[in-house]
């Protein structure tokens, strides 16, 4: 048995050895050529043969986390990996020499490396960007392929004007501050290879679902642009004509790769949304309550509410950046026509009765408010409150009882006088009439209309009455007309027109504040 077993085990044993083999003549060639490569090398200079030669770079880059977002700042913590590539001339072998070997790896601290800057860095000690977190993966035709860790903190321009869903971008600024654009170009893709920064928050194998948000943000997109910084600001393209003292040693290349952050903050539409609509619509309702109180309460019971959430909006601002978020200029603005919705409706209650009833509006106003009132929106009834007229029922307590007491006045008064002047022919002609009060501008206001009664004695001894409102027989009543319009006649078409554009005003600005 144990001859059996040394048996099954010998072929195993013999691969291994054969492995172990190939694997120390192959590390003995890749040693071979790696010294042979840096005999003579000398990793300060750039590696091009001919001096006027420009060294292509390309620098891809990929974003793995965003530590934070500070707003007081404007500042970005962002963590990834950055990938350079470049043709070494000195780097470069006849794979056949070499037991047919095409790539070796070195290590980057042996060879030429691009003086690459992060020129838009939050802190000094971050200006200078060194890959030598892995070796360098070198191939035959001297194609370097470099790569290392990053945690940059960049500035960033942020615009706060469409809080809460703002978005901003933090862009990633990098250039060779050694060489100019003669000498060095931090060139285009290569074979159409996408160059933006490639995105992956999430390294989970058990978990497919793609992740874009973090530390409150969602990451929209990513760019990438490349210019030539030189006299006239960022160029997207130098050309230099022949005789021109311009030249490519007054360029460098820049590339800036951009990070999209939006505001992921879907709680607002709580906490600020729908209360700001809310009291947009307690304001325009308080235009259509029929009554002198009730629209008083409301609106004050409005600005108590907008003050409560607005210290809570207060505490999630941002800090200032020379502009106002639209969504607090409505805020404001909501305010202040809450405010003012108050005063109007103080004024309308109080102008009718400090007004002298004698004093009319001038003709053109009439005539205006005449050819409103036959639209049907301007002549409506508004939402009453009334009890009498929400159940039908009369009221209870003093105001339910004095339309009845001057009614029973009125019968009583006009009985006595009917009575008094049968009894008493040299009276003559008397007119009784009572003094029409002033009506205000809500509708639980009351307004007693007294008759015009008029009696005479005829020279046969009959006593003749005429009441004004009913018609004689065999005679038809004149057609009533109706008394100059006066600043109480126009309470509810006021209040109409001022809900007019005050929803004009809303449909103005609520856009700009939400979307």
């Amino acid at each position: 048995r144990i001859g059996m077993r040394l048996l099954l085990l010998f072929p195993a044993a013999l691969l291994f050895l054969a492995a172990n083999v190939r694997a120390q003549g192959e590390s003995a060639v890749a040693l071979k050529l790696e010294q042979a490569l840096l005999k003579d090398y000398n990793r300060k200079h750039r590696p091009v043969k001919s001096d006027s030669t420009s060294l292509a770079v390309t620098i891809l880059i990929s974003i793995t986390h965003i530590e934070k977002v500070n707003e007081d700042e404007q500042t970005a913590i962002i963590h990834g990996t950055m990938f350079a590539s470049w043709k070494d001339e000195y780097l470069s072998w006849e794979p056949k020499d070499y037991n047919a070997t095409t790539s070796i790896f070195l290590e980057t601290w042996k060879i030429w490396q691009p003086a690459l800057s992060l020129y838009n860095s939050a802190r000094g000690n971050q200006w200078n960007l060194y890959m030598g977190g892995a070796p360098a993966s070198v191939d035959s035709k001297g194609v370097v392929m470099s790569q290392g860790s990053f945690s940059f903190y960049v500035t960033c321009q942020m615009d706060f004007t469409a809080w809460p869903n703002d978005e901003h971008r933090c862009p990633i600024v990098i250039a060779d501050w050694v060489y100019d654009l003669s000498r060095v170009n931090l060139s285009d893709s290569i074979n159409n290879v996408d160059m933006n920064p490639y995105v992956n928050l999430h390294y989970d194998p058990y978990d497919s679902r793609e992740k874009k948000h973090v530390a409150g943000w969602e990451i929209v997109t990513t760019t990438r642009k490349h210019c030539f910084w030189g006299k006239k600001w960022c160029q997207d393209e130098v050309v230099i004509e022949p005789g021109s003292m311009d030249k490519y040693e007054y360029y460098w290349s820049v590339l800036e790769f951009g990070v999209i952050i939006r505001r992921h903050a879907p709680y607002v539409i709580f906490t600020l949304v729908i209360p700001t609509i809310l009291s947009s619509a307690l304001t325009l309702f308080s235009f259509w309550i029929e009554h002198e109180y009730y629209p008083l309460m409301l609106l004050v019971f409005n600005s108590i509410f907008q003050g409560l959430y607005g210290w809570d909006l207060v505490r999630q601002l941002p800090a200032g950046n020379g502009t106002m978020p639209d969504m607090i200029e409505f805020y404001g603005f909501n305010l202040t026509l809450t405010l003012l919705s108050i005063v109007i409706h103080i004024l309308i209650e109080v102008l009718p009765v400090s007004i002298p009833k004698q004093m009319e509006m001038p003709q053109k106003i009439r005539e205006i408010a005449t050819q409103l009132r036959s639209v049907q929106f301007f002549s409506s009834k508004g939402f009453s409150f009334d009890p009498a007229e929400l159940y039908g029922e009369p009221l209870s307590g003093p105001e339910s009882s004095a339309p009845a007491t001057i009614s029973t006045m009125t019968s009583s008064a006009s009985s006595a006088l009917l009575s008094g002047f049968e009894t008493t022919p040299e009276a003559g002609e008397i007119l009784v009439q009572m003094e029409e009060n002033q009506k205000p501008c809500s509708s639980s206001s009351m307004d007693v209309d007294v008759p015009l009664v008029e009696v005479q004695h005829e020279p046969n001894g009959e006593t003749r009455v005429e009441i004004e409102g009913v018609e004689k027989e065999g005679e038809q009543q004149p057609m009533e007309t109706l008394p100059p319009a006066t600043a109480a006649d126009h309470c509810a078409l006021v209040r109409r027109i001022i809900f007019v554009f005050f929803a004009l005003a809303y449909l103005w600005e609520l856009p700009n504040a939400f979307f």
